[in-house]
């Protein structure tokens, strides 16, 4: 006991740095950036082509591992004339956008049909290239 007292003694400020640093770059780091609200939606939908919503959080360790497949994803949306909205939960749009739709876990991908209807859903791992191939055919549909 004594020794740990005395390692205490002597490392407690590089022990209490380490924490404040630690705690701080948590909040701190935004490694997705939500845009989108629910008024930018409500324009989206129904303007007969897709949209596709995903909804995450900047402390979900999944949702920081699918960054990059939603970010290429995302590249491939706009190559098709297709809107992909980000939501956090964390904020007070995301929250109210999850809820509209029934969010209840994240990571959560949304596809709104041309009309704005819940084509397709997917919660927790995201799988592109149903994504895709969901808004391939919707824009196939719509060219008939």
């Amino acid at each position: 006991m004594e020794r740990l007292r005395h390692i205490w003694l002597e490392y407690r400020f590089t022990i209490l740095f380490v924490i404040v640093v630690g705690i701080a770059w948590l909040f701190l780091r935004s490694p997705m950036t939500p845009f989108g609200s629910a008024n930018e939606v409500a324009e989206h939908v129904g303007q007969d082509r897709p949209v596709v919503l995903y909804f995450f959080s900047n402390t979900c360790s999944i949702c920081l591992m699918a960054k990059p497949a939603v970010d290429g994803l995302q590249a491939d949306l706009e190559q098709q004339g297709v809107e992909l909205m980000r939501f956090s939960i964390s904020d007070g749009i995301g929250t109210q956008v999850a809820r509209q739709y029934g969010v209840r876990g994240v990571p959560t991908m949304i596809v709104l049909d041309k009309r704005g209807k819940v084509g397709l859903s997917q919660v927790g791992q995201i799988d592109v290239d149903q994504v895709l191939a969901y808004v391939t055919e919707e824009k196939v549909a719509q060219q008939r």
